[in-house]
């Protein structure tokens, strides 16, 4: 190639300031035309999709952000609500190992339960069916490392991937089934006094 020019059509796709200079990152010919229309089909999706025109397009999707994020802070309060209202629940129980099983809720919600649970002294179980993960913790006053505890409760078992801390531990599993049967399993040693690692 003897002249710029011989690039044809150049479209820069994005600009970086670093170290104080400007970098640019570019297509030209063929792929710069590939890339044009490929912007152009997802502004499209988008004006249909929002009803806008290239005028009112970054005001629409901003606004649908703010939106989410209003949501998403709405979604946050309901969720202290309901952990605050299912703990109290278990806390009427007189069990010294209370296990949450979160089938249908977010992560979120499985880990403030479990959280609050051990906060009230008690050793805290938690199981969600969506993310496939196991929580254990409690609050620093029992004698139990439960990060090995979980471990070589998971090695015996031979399912799951996890460990922890003397307090605090997680797992994440292949299956519900799995994490169904080492949720099962834990509980029953904690509550039978089998946590020696």
């Amino acid at each position: 190639m003897e002249t710029t020019g011989q690039l044809g059509v150049v479209h820069v796709t994005s600009m970086k300031k670093v170290r104080g200079h400007v970098r640019l990152t570019y297509v030209a010919g063929l792929r710069a035309l590939a890339s044009i229309h490929s912007s152009r089909n997802a502004l499209r999706t988008i004006h249909q999709t929002l009803s806008t025109t290239n005028e009112t397009v970054a005001a629409r999707v901003i606004e649908e952000r703010n939106i989410r994020l209003e949501r998403e802070k709405e979604v946050k309060a309901l969720e202290a609500r309901v952990a605050k209202a299912k703990v109290a629940a278990f806390l009427q129980e007189d069990n010294y190992v209370i296990t949450h099983i979160g089938k249908t809720e977010a992560e979120t919600l499985t880990t403030t339960i479990v959280e609050r649970i051990a906060a009230t002294g008690r050793i805290a179980v938690g199981a969600n069916h969506t993310s496939q993960k196991l929580w254990l913790m409690h609050d620093g006053t029992h004698d139990i490392a439960i990060g090995k505890f979980l471990k070589r409760t998971l090695d015996d078992l031979s399912v799951g991937r996890g460990g922890g801390s003397h307090k605090q531990a997680q797992a994440r599993f292949e299956s519900i089934v799995e994490l169904e049967r080492a949720t099962a399993e834990i509980v029953k040693r904690l509550q039978e006094g089998m946590v020696s690692c």
